[in-house]
């Protein structure tokens, strides 16, 4: 039995361990998408973040996401879904998760 003190409680701790699998280490990420953002500076307007910026940060560890699906309340006896996707996948040119896509739209979205 673990005590009080060891036990984790907050946050989910399956984001922290999808991150190395979320990591891409080769040169795959697409910048060239962001080009219509309104995040991306450009000579015609301001800018809230670099393109140099946005390179160091898809360079980084994993971008996992988590995207809730069911809500764990009383009525499903505290059983939640969700979903856990790469925030960056787009610019890695990743397939899209058919699977998952249907079960999202299955749930309402």
């Amino acid at each position: 039995q673990r005590s009080k003190s060891k036990r984790h409680t907050a946050g989910d701790l399956l984001l922290t361990h999808l991150k190395p699998a979320f990591h891409s280490s080769d040169d795959t990420t697409d910048l060239s998408l962001l080009k219509s953002s309104p995040l991306v500076g450009s000579s015609a307007g301001p800018s809230t973040v670099s393109p140099s910026t946005l390179q160091s940060v898809a360079e980084q560890e994993g971008h996992v996401e988590q995207f809730r699906l069911v809500n764990a309340v009383p009525s499903n006896k505290f059983t939640g879904v969700n979903l856990y996707i790469d925030e960056i996948g787009l610019l890695k040119r990743l397939p899209l998760n058919q699977r998952a896509m249907d079960l999202a739209q299955r749930c309402g979205y």
